[in-house]
């Protein structure tokens, strides 16, 4: 029996279009310019920041977001600008699903392991109910405290896992990510498509 820790972002979600050079392009994002009158690059300094800042804690976003709002004009609430985020990022990789389900038959365990703020977890816990008997446990930066690719966000889960790490694998689109289980001794996969499963 395989312990899979799966992240989310472009691995079990479809997130990012591109994701270079330090610029990232969201699916979300695809209408926002008709919706809000204003360029999407403006969402660079909001999600770098809150990137950096907030997927280790779990301190509303509200109060992140509202400075970002008034700056550029936004005419919208806080909390209507994070559901109209939250509800347009939320865009399941089938092929991903499919083969986590297949695993799960088989007697394979998983959780989810990835980088997030917690009220985006919350969010798609309570729009992904098929994920709640596949998933054992959600093990999230914000929750732990810390985030990969810290070797630390690993040691939690192992120790709460009670396994060791030879005994997780890790699938997830980042190299550093990859590179830190490999060096505790987890095994891991680099994800690009669902052809990189086993």
């Amino acid at each position: 029996m395989t312990y899979y820790l799966v992240d989310l972002d472009n691995t079990l979600l479809h997130t990012f279009k591109c994701k270079e050079n330090g610029k990232i392009s969201f699916y979300w994002t695809s209408d926002f310019e008709k919706d809000f009158k204003k360029p999407v690059s403006i969402l660079d300094e909001l999600f770098q920041g809150m990137f950096l800042v907030y997927l280790q804690t779990e301190t509303n976003l509200g109060s992140y977001v509202s400075p970002f709002l008034e700056k550029y004009g936004l005419q919208i609430k806080p909390d209507a600008f994070i559901d109209y985020w939250l509800s347009r990022d939320n865009n399941l990789n089938q092929d991903c699903w499919q083969w986590i389900c297949n695993q799960k038959r088989k007697g394979h365990r998983f959780s989810i392991a990835s980088n997030q703020p917690e009220i985006r977890m919350q969010y798609l816990w309570q729009h992904r109910p098929e994920w709640h008997t596949v998933f054992d446990h959600v093990f999230t930066s914000a929750r732990l405290g810390v985030g990969k690719p810290d070797p630390t966000f690993f040691l939690h889960i192992q120790k709460q896992l009670q396994t060791s790490f030879q005994n997780i694998c890790l699938i997830d689109d980042s190299s550093d990510n990859c590179q830190t289980a490999h060096q505790l001794g987890m095994d891991a996969i680099l994800f690009r498509t669902a052809e990189d499963l086993p």
